[in-house]
């Protein structure tokens, strides 16, 4: 095997743990709510990685009623690395990426004139980013990225599935 394929499967086994790492926190998160958690395969396809099977998590409510989804979107995200998705009722939609410590940056080069003298400057896509781990990143202007925890999760559950959650 190239090392590039040994490398491809590394990014994606790591993937797949923080995807398993993601669903521990939020089963235990939704025992304290009283919110049942099943567990599902799914088949995902990206051109890094070609057709590969990952877990997906449904959140069920009092009654039997879907709450919400986990679903994995992928490994091969523009500034993170990895992407789930919780998704609920009506389409509601909100994002989590995993992000490494200091969160991803941003360089621009410019010159000026020709031959000119040469600047560099790099700047943080997102702020608040302090450890390894999953996040909720703020819509809008102003893009803070927050450390998922129970409370921000119990936001995000009350937001996409219409039911209020407290951690």
């Amino acid at each position: 095997m190239s090392m590039v394929l040994d490398e491809q499967n590394a990014v994606l086994k790591c993937y797949l743990a923080h995807v398993a790492e993601l669903y521990q926190m939020i089963a235990t998160w939704c025992e304290a709510w009283d919110v049942q958690v099943t567990q599902h395969e799914i088949q995902l396809e990206e051109e890094r990685h070609g057709v590969y099977t990952a877990p997906m998590l449904r959140l069920i409510g009092n009654g039997e009623r879907e709450l919400a989804a986990l679903v994995p979107f992928g490994e091969s995200i523009l500034g993170a690395h990895g992407r789930v998705d919780l998704l609920g009722a009506y389409g509601r939609r909100e994002k989590l990426v995993y992000l490494l410590e200091g969160g991803p940056t941003l360089t621009t080069h410019a010159e000026v004139g020709v031959g000119g003298e040469a600047a560099e400057r790099t700047r943080r896509l997102y702020r608040g980013v302090e450890v390894d781990g999953w996040y909720w990143v703020t819509p809008g202007p102003i893009r803070r990225a927050h450390l998922l925890d129970p409370e921000i999760f119990a936001d995000l559950l009350s937001a996409v599935s219409g039911d209020g959650f407290q951690p």
